[in-house]
Formats: structure tokens, C-alpha cells, sequence
């Protein structure tokens, strides 16, 4: 693959072990950070008997104690503290302020700073580059505009650094396809980021709209919407084009990706990500190609 296959050439075609060594580094440089200035995190790793100084690299890992969203819920709950005790700068610092789905109990509030904002743009213009994005394309973010609070509404300024057009119109989630086939038909699109397919994929068949001829530039679709082969094959049937998913991790922040080379696997960004995958129950690490 050539260069311009990557928007950071540097790090995502790193060798793995440099790759690893930086992971170690950062994770050593991270534990540091939230132990000196979390009260959350110092807290947790006193509990556990752990300091920064038992952490060198990537095989410490498993010395860190694991956590869930019930923690956060239960500090915010004993501490009345809005952050859950995780915020390592004062919130006059912040520029943005987010909070996770609440599907599974009362959200939690994080917050970036310019710093931050930096950083999670740029991760989100690699992602967005990965599945084809590209300067001088047209494309949409529903997430801007219908629901801000959320961390992928980072997609938009994603798309922006990268030299796309974005519109953010839609009213929610599930009028994607009329927005920008309807109200947008003559923004000239060059890629979808859609949501709920079977909304979306029940409108083209009833209205019996062809993208393809209101948006004759479109290339792709894309959405974090987990996709089995047989629900990509209706997706890219619905919309005449391919489609290609990100972020269907579900966490808001971790900014992983298809491309044409890995679907249906997806990149994560280890440069900034260290994956471990544990036991529900035992939270202990599984081996590999177990659930």
C-alpha cells in the first residue's frame, strides 16, 4: 500500500515493535497522569496496591484493576461530583463537554480539553480517512446536530481537517435518508454517514428514491452500525454504493475503522490503544480467539 493509503503514515505504518514499545511508553505516561490527578483513579490503584512506579510497559497491564461504569456511577453518587472523580484538569479548561449513552444506567460526563479536542480530531480524520474519506468530499454528520452531547459527534471536525464539506442538518437519527436525499439534493454528496439501517433502507424501498441519481458522486456509505455479511449486501443494495463501518466498538472515543483491506475487521488506534480482552465475570484476560 502506498502512503496515501494512511492520513499518519508514521504511526499506522509503524513496525510492530516500535509500535508496542510506544504503547508501553504511553501507558506508563497515562497511569502517571490520571494517578497524580484523578482522585477516581488514585483512589482505585491505591485500593489495589498499585503506583506509577509499578508500571514500565505494555506487561504491566494486568496489574491495573479493572473498572466499570457502576464505579463511576457509584463515586458520582457518594461524591456528588459530576465527573465521577476522573477529571484531571479544572473545568475551566475544558472546551467541550460529552456524556456516554445511558443505555445501560445514568451517564457519564467526560470532558476534552483544547489539548484534548486536538488529539480526538485527528483521530477521528485517520478514521475517517481509513474508510475514504478525502479532501474536497461532500458528506453529512446527523451526530453535530441531532445529538451534540455524544463523543462521535467528533466525526465532523474529523471530516473538516481532513478538507471535506459537512453538512450537520439533520433533525435526529432516523430522518438521515430524507435529509439528505430530500433537503440535500443538490449538495452533491460524495459519502453518507447513515445510522439506522433499517429505517433508512425501509425509506429508499418505499419511496422508491435512487441515491445514486440524486447524488451521482456518491462513493460510499458509512455508520457505526455493526454489520453481518447479510446486512451489508441490503445496505449496499439500498444505497447502489459500498459501505464500510466505523467505530462499531461502541465506545465513543475509540475511533477504529474498516478498510478495503481489513472488512469485516476493523483497525483500532494502537498508538493510543491498548486492547484486552477479559472474562465478563473473572475479568481476567482470555487467550486467543476466545470470547
Amino acid at each position: 500500500m502506498s502512503e496515501s493509503t494512511f492520513w499518519d503514515p508514521v504511526i499506522e505504518a509503524m513496525p510492530r515493535l516500535e509500535l508496542e514499545a510506544l504503547q508501553g511508553k504511553r501507558l506508563a505516561s497515562q497511569v502517571d497522569w490520571v494517578y497524580r490527578n484523578s482522585t477516581f483513579f488514585h483512589e482505585w490503584y491505591s485500593r489495589a496496591g498499585v503506583t506509577p512506579s509499578d508500571i514500565h510497559g505494555r506487561s504491566d497491564l494486568t496489574k491495573l484493576p479493572t473498572m466499570s461504569k457502576d464505579d463511576l456511577r457509584t463515586w458520582r453518587k457518594e461524591t456528588h461530583d459530576p465527573f465521577s472523580g476522573t477529571l484531571c484538569v479544572s473545568p475551566k479548561m475544558l472546551v467541550r463537554m460529552h456524556h456516554s449513552t445511558g443505555t445501560s444506567g445514568m451517564p457519564n460526563i467526560y470532558g476534552l480539553t483544547q489539548r484534548d479536542w486536538d488529539d480526538v480530531t485527528d483521530q477521528f480524520a485517520r478514521m475517517l480517512y481509513r474508510v475514504g474519506v478525502r479532501s474536497g468530499d461532500v458528506t453529512n454528520n446527523w451526530l453535530e446536530s441531532a445529538m451534540s452531547w455524544h463523543g462521535f459527534a467528533m466525526t465532523a471536525p474529523g471530516a473538516r481537517r481532513i478538507g471535506a464539506t459537512v453538512y450537520s442538518l439533520e433533525p435526529d437519527n432516523r430522518s438521515i435518508a430524507q435529509t439528505n436525499l430530500e433537503m440535500l439534493s443538490g449538495a452533491e454528496m460524495t459519502c453518507l454517514f447513515v445510522y439506522h439501517p433499517e429505517f433508512e433502507i425501509n425509506y429508499l424501498r418505499r419511496s422508491q428514491v435512487d441515491p445514486k441519481r440524486i447524488h451521482p458522486g456518491l462513493r460510499f456509505v458509512y455508520s457505526a452500525a455493526l454489520t453481518m455479511p447479510t446486512r451489508r449486501k441490503l445496505l449496499e443494495e439500498a444505497w447502489g454504493v459500498p459501505y464500510w463501518n466505523m467505530g462499531g466498538g461502541g465506545d465513543q472515543y475509540l475511533s477504529e475503522s474498516e478498510c478495503k483491506y481489513s472488512a469485516p475487521a476493523m483497525h483500532m488506534p494502537e498508538d493510543r490503544t491498548i486492547v484486552e480482552v477479559l472474562d465478563p465475570v473473572t475479568h481476567e484476560p482470555v487467550g486467543p480467539g476466545e470470547e
